[in-house]
């Protein structure tokens, strides 16, 4: 979607169309060949493989502007094909569309030529009655591209698949919830875990918290689910904005955030590592199954604190954290990583795999936990806890960080909890501030911008495998 949004700036305006194959399980015969169909080869290869037995999108081909073009399978997602120059059996020059492809439904990405050209294709190959433009329903989202962005909701989901659950009269919310309630409240969070995962990042701390409760749930937590839904519904319109982000402006940036229950601020041995009173008042969870106001276990027996941690990957024009407000887009929420985003963006881009290492685009950093902040960039030699498991991860954090760096200081930067928006995947609260901020520009904030004390530069020196270094 993101490269759609990109496309909407393009001379030949980028579009989506859907598909969908009619009747792909009952069109098709039996297979009366004598020899096996595969879809590709494994990396060893068939002794004896016949001409004819390798099927798949790989067969498809456009011809545009004098040159021919076929599809080749995403390596990072083998239900993307790309649609790029082929000439003499290899693949060449960046993609110039794309086809998603779920069961017997498909989408095209691309400008508006080129993605006519993809239907007439498809359409020959496959029983397609009709194409969706720009609007559309696509496996349960509703995909909106307009002239400056492209909304993906599920709104008509939320209209029909959630419900209330009864709650019986007379009961103590600390009481134990009846079979039926509790099959009842399964389904229900099932239903939510759907929309959490697909476009409503702000239901995922929520539904995490009603998932671990529901093998015996009490009645409390059964009105918790009914919140959940609630909200849900209340948000039923919002979901997720692409917009337009320039090639040479276009970085990640990561937020991320934890939160906790039950949790106290011990006496550690080493005072120099402990949390601030800030800090630890900023990441308690106030509401919820394991909110201050209700003492609750953790789900482990051996565990001391009911937690949840969030990460927030947003595509960012970086111009944002340079006093400037820009668009921005939420990538992902669903722990994937920033560098793995970024690799799979720009694999897309490029056509090719493009490893972690060869990535171009800068990615940024922040939390809102001052303590971190201070100790990574502190100067000189950095002190060593004394529990030695957190030593590890400082040191690799720092180390990871220094992998990542393209200004003088290491891409990690601190921001106050209330533009801390990663805040909404580790708390369950009312996410109405939290979507307002979805539908403007991003500017990070000022605190941040100590990190860019100069415009890198990127060397022509190489110091292995052409990876650029900044000095």
């Amino acid at each position: 979607m993101q490269l759609l949004a990109n496309g909407l700036e393009a001379e030949d305006k980028w579009m989506v169309t859907a598909g969908d194959i009619q009747c792909a399980f009952l069109t098709g015969g039996y297979l009366s060949r004598g020899e096996d169909l595969f879809l590709h080869q494994p990396r060893t290869g068939f002794p004896g493989l016949l001409p004819g037995q390798l099927g798949g999108m790989g067969k498809a081909r456009v011809s545009y502007h004098g040159k021919e073009y076929a599809f080749e399978q995403c390596a990072l997602d083998p239900c993307i094909f790309v649609l790029r120059e082929h000439c003499q059996g290899k693949f060449s020059g960046k993609p110039i569309g794309y086809v998603g492809s779920h069961v017997d439904d498909l989408l095209i990405v691309a400008g508006r030529k080129v993605n006519k050209l993809i239907q007439e294709a498809l359409s020959r190959a496959f029983p397609i009655e009709k194409w969706e433009e720009n609007h559309l329903d696509y496996i349960g989202s509703e995909i909106i591209c307009g002239d400056d962005e492209v909304i993906v909701t599920q709104r008509k989901y939320a209209e029909t698949r959630l419900f209330d659950l009864e709650i019986p009269k007379g009961v103590s919310e600390e009481d134990l919830a009846g079979p039926d309630l509790i099959a009842d409240n399964q389904s229900l969070i099932g239903a939510l875990s759907w929309l959490s995962a697909q476009t409503r990042p702000d239901l995922t701390c929520s539904v995490s918290l009603a998932q671990q409760l529901q093998k015996a749930p009490t009645i409390a937590d059964v009105k918790f689910t009914n919140l959940i839904s609630a909200r849900a519904v209340l948000y039923k319109d919002e979901g997720l904005r692409f917009r337009p982000i320039p090639d040479e402006h276009f970085g990640v940036i990561v937020y991320h955030d934890a939160a906790w229950a039950n949790a106290i601020l011990e006496d550690e041995a080493d005072d120099y590592f402990k949390l601030t009173p800030e800090d630890h008042e900023a990441g308690l969870q106030k509401e919820g199954p394991f909110g201050t106001n209700r003492e609750r276990k953790a789900k482990r027996m051996n565990s001391k604190v009911a937690s949840q941690v969030g990460t927030l990957i947003v595509f960012a024009d970086m111009r944002c954290v340079k006093g400037d407000a820009g668009n921005f887009s939420i990538g992902d929420w669903r722990s994937r990583g920033g560098q793995y985003m970024r690799s799979f963006i720009e694999t897309l881009k490029e056509g090719a795999l493009v490893r972690v290492e060869h990535a171009r685009a800068h990615i940024l950093c922040l939390s809102d936990c001052r303590s971190l902040f201070d100790h990574i960039h502190k100067q000189g030699i950095p002190r060593v806890p004394t529990d030695r498991r957190l030593a590890i991860d400082l040191a690799a954090l720092r180390q990871g960080l220094r992998s990542e760096r393209w200004s003088d200081k290491l891409p990690l930067g601190w921001v106050p909890s209330n533009l801390q928006h990663g805040d909404v995947l580790t708390k369950p609260t009312d996410p109405k501030g939290w979507w307002e901020v979805q539908h403007g520009r991003l500017s990070v904030a000022k605190s941040t911008t100590i990190l860019i004390e100069r415009e890198p530069v990127w060397s022509t020196k190489c110091v292995s495998d052409n990876l650029a270094v900044i000095v």
